[in-house]
């Protein structure tokens, strides 16, 4: 019985007449053999009905969240009780309704030993449905307005990696190579940089929150999601030809007084903005098949100056010209991604 687990919550809420009874039934069930037991019910009535009680009083809280949380600091006082808490959540989950796993979900993540909210567990969104980026809407309506010092970048990437973690239960790492996010060219390693995030206890239960509340989005419009990982694997060694290239540049207007050099560098950043259009990835691992072609010099060279393009491109208000290559750009990116999701031939 999970309520007997969560005693600490709801100790609080029983009739002082029956705190003795409740507490020795809990103590009684400490062990079974070497594995705990909280899925029977009390054989003492007058325990058992005390139990059902606080957790009735408990659940028809208002602020169920808060609540747990005052309950969970207060009642555990050591990081290895909250832990071992965490752990009999996780294990007797289906087991609580609905309302009690999203409310401690948060709540458990700061003390779980594994990685991800493991309480919750969204079934109709699948893995593919998650762009390693995350959709601009999606992290506009949820995820925007967050205060704390995690950048934004690093919060994407977080978010996604969680949102593959629910509907696979694979680890970080697992998670990560599924979107395609390399953790070699990251300037800190995921997995600490999760835990880095978690110390921010500031942060960890807004953005829980927050981001079962796009589960749950994605959850209720699952039928009409994109899959990402068939554009993912579309485009993984995709880039514009020469004679792309041309017919796309051929259809800038003829009014700017001076171009940038059309070569093949800009060809590969070209194709590196379709890529992070239609994917919803990161720029930072995207493929780049036409500068891995290059000699050594020349790719340092081009590493060189990538950012700077980039900047171009994808700032919001660029110069002109890379704003008439950027509105090419995109129409052709819209053009691949209808290609893809038909499930017809990628076009150069």
């Amino acid at each position: 019985m999970v309520v007997t687990a969560t005693w600490p919550y709801s100790r609080h809420r029983v009739d002082s007449a029956l705190v003795s009874v409740v507490d020795a039934e809990a103590r009684s069930r400490s062990y079974f053999g070497t594995l705990r037991a909280h899925d029977a019910s009390p054989t003492n009535a007058m325990a058992c009905g005390a139990i059902l009680g606080a957790a009735h009083s408990l659940l028809q809280t208002d602020c169920l969240s808060d609540v747990l949380a005052k309950s969970f600091e207060t009642g555990l006082t050591n990081t290895p009780a909250r832990i071992g808490l965490a752990s009999i959540f996780a294990k007797y989950e289906g087991s609580c309704s609905q309302r009690l796993r999203t409310a401690a979900a948060p709540l458990i993540r700061e003390y779980s030993r594994h990685p991800g909210w493991s309480t919750f567990r969204p079934t109709r969104y699948r893995a593919e449905h998650i762009s390693a980026h995350l959709e601009q809407s999606w992290y506009d309506r949820h995820l925007r307005n967050l205060d704390g010092r995690t950048e934004p970048e690093t919060l994407r990437r977080i978010a996604a990696i969680q949102l593959v973690q629910w509907a696979t239960q694979d680890s970080i790492a697992e998670a990560a190579r599924y979107l395609g996010i390399d953790i070699s060219k990251m300037p800190y390693n995921t997995v600490k940089t999760v835990h880095t995030w978690l110390d921010s206890s500031n942060e960890v239960h807004p953005f829980g929150n927050a981001l079962q509340n796009l589960a749950i989005e994605l959850h209720r419009q699952a039928g009409d999601l994109t899959d990402y990982q068939r554009r993912r694997d579309a485009l993984r060694t995709w880039a514009l030809t020469p004679r792309a290239w041309r017919r796309l540049i051929s259809q800038l207007p003829r009014t700017h007084s001076s171009r940038p050099v059309l070569e093949d560098h800009m060809r590969q950043e070209a194709s590196t903005f379709i890529w992070v259009h239609v994917t919803h990835g990161e720029d930072l691992f995207a493929p780049r098949p036409i500068e891995a072609e290059q000699p050594p010099p020349i790719q340092q060279d081009w590493a060189r100056r990538r950012s700077s393009t980039w900047l171009q491109l994808s700032r919001p208000d660029p110069q002109r010209y890379y704003a008439d290559l950027r509105e090419v750009l995109i129409d052709h990116g819209r053009t691949l991604a209808r290609h893809i999701d038909a499930g017809e031939p990628v076009v150069a």
